[in-house]
């Protein structure tokens, strides 16, 4: 959510909407953020996945929150944790999330 104002409503001063959505599923969490900004252009959106998710550690400071976020969520729900991000530049982007709501580190 931090992002959408720092990134997505940078050049955007009216007119700019969040949609968050949030719903439980056949045993999943389903969570969207959805925002009406700039959008990503698809190699920088491939670019931004890939960094993401990968497991080695980056003294970069940019970009920095999402990769956390990614890397705890997959710590603590192990392979039902799924992220994605879909955008289209002008248009807005969305960051999905979908994790079981199970998960042994909640059971201890």
């Amino acid at each position: 959510v931090e992002n959408c104002f720092f990134r997505a409503f940078k050049n955007k001063s009216d007119n700019c909407n969040l949609k968050i959505e949030a719903k439980i599923e056949d045993d999943y969490v389903y969570i969207s953020i959805s925002d009406n900004g700039c959008g990503i252009e698809p190699d920088a959106l491939k670019t931004l996945l890939e960094k993401i998710k990968d497991s080695e550690q980056q003294p970069e400071k940019k970009g920095i929150g999402i990769k956390n976020l990614y890397q705890r969520m997959k710590i603590y729900y192990g392979d039902s944790f799924r992220f994605d991000i879909k955008s289209t530049p002008n248009v807005g982007t969305t960051v999905m999330l979908k994790f079981s709501i199970y998960t042994e580190f909640f059971d201890e």
